[in-house]
C-alpha cells in the first residue's frame, strides 16, 4: 500500500518530468532564464521542506500511538486502584462494625460488674465515721431497719463500702458508694423502684461511661417531659430508656431510648 508520502514523491516525479529539462552545458544560448532557474530552487526547496514535514508527521503518529497504549496503561492502574479502594472501604465498613459489636460486648461487661455496686445519697454522715468499715457499718443498720434482716447479715454482705467527694448537685451528706452481695444489691434496688425515695434517702446505680453518658440524656429528657407534663409518672430504666406511666395507662411503657 501506498503511504502519502510515497504518492507524494511519485507526483513531483511526474511534475518534474513534463517540465522541459534545463540545460547544464556553458552554451550563452542553451542557459535557462533567470525565473526558470528561481523556480527550480522554488521546487527543490519545497520538496525537501515536504520530506522534512512528511517525518515531522510520522515522529507525532508514533508519540500518539505511544500516548495512547499509555492512556489505556493508566486507566488500568486507575481501574485497580478504584477496586482496591473499594475493597478498603468495604473492610473499613466491616471493621468499624465489628468494633461497635465489641464495644457495645464491654460496655455491657462494665454494667454487669457493677451491678453489686449501689450508690445511697442521704446517709446521715457524722465525724465519727472515719473508715470504710464505719461506713459499711451505717449502711448495714439503714438496711436493716429499712430492707428487713439484720445488722449482722449485711455487714458481712459488705464487702467494700466509703463516701465520695462532695457533689455541689447532691446537697447534704457525701453519696456512699457500696459493693455488696448481687441479690441484695437487687433487693435494694427493688426498694427504690421507679426512682423513689425511703425516708429521705436515694439510690442510683454504677454503670460504664457509655451508659452513664446515655442515661444523663435520658434523664435531662425525663425532666424536661415531667415539667411539661405533670401528670405523667417517668422513670430511666436500664440501660438508657425512659418509662412512662400515664393516668390512662396501667402499666408502664417505653417513651424514648437513648
Amino acid at each position: 500500500m501506498s503511504t502519502k508520502r510515497d504518492i507524494l514523491d511519485s507526483s513531483m516525479e511526474e511534475s518534474s518530468n513534463k517540465r522541459p529539462a534545463l540545460s547544464t552545458t556553458n552554451d550563452p544560448d542553451d542557459i535557462a532564464p533567470a525565473w526558470a532557474q528561481q523556480l527550480t530552487s522554488q521546487v527543490t526547496q519545497a520538496m525537501a521542506n515536504m520530506g522534512a514535514i512528511l517525518q515531522n508527521l510520522d515522529s507525532l503518529n508514533k508519540k500518539f500511538a505511544g500516548l495512547e497504549v499509555q492512556q489505556s496503561e493508566n486507566n488500568e492502574k486507575i481501574a485497580a486502584a478504584v477496586h482496591e479502594t473499594d475493597q478498603l472501604r468495604q473492610e473499613n465498613k466491616d471493621l468499624r462494625g465489628r468494633v461497635n459489636k465489641l464495644e457495645l460486648i464491654v460496655t455491657d461487661i462494665a454494667d454487669r460488674n457493677m451491678r453489686d455496686t449501689i450508690v445511697l445519697q442521704g446517709i446521715p454522715e457524722d465525724a465519727l465515721e472515719k473508715t470504710w468499715e464505719d461506713c459499711a457499718e451505717k449502711v448495714a443498720h439503714w438496711l436493716a431497719a429499712n430492707l428487713g434482716g439484720t445488722f449482722e447479715q449485711y455487714n458481712t454482705e459488705i464487702y467494700r463500702c466509703h463516701r465520695g467527694a462532695h457533689n455541689p448537685n447532691y446537697p447534704g451528706p457525701r453519696q456512699i458508694f457500696c459493693a455488696i452481695r448481687f441479690r441484695t444489691a437487687e433487693k435494694i434496688r427493688k426498694l427504690f423502684e421507679n426512682g423513689k425515695k425511703v425516708r429521705g434517702v436515694s439510690q442510683k446505680d454504677m454503670y460504664s461511661a457509655d451508659t452513664t453518658a446515655k442515661r444523663n440524656q435520658a434523664m435531662l429528657y425525663r425532666k424536661q417531659h415531667r415539667d411539661a407534663n405533670p401528670q405523667d409518672k417517668l422513670y430511666v430504666a436500664y440501660p438508657a430508656k425512659v418509662m412512662i406511666k400515664r393516668p390512662a395507662d396501667t402499666k408502664y411503657n417505653v417513651l424514648k431510648q437513648f
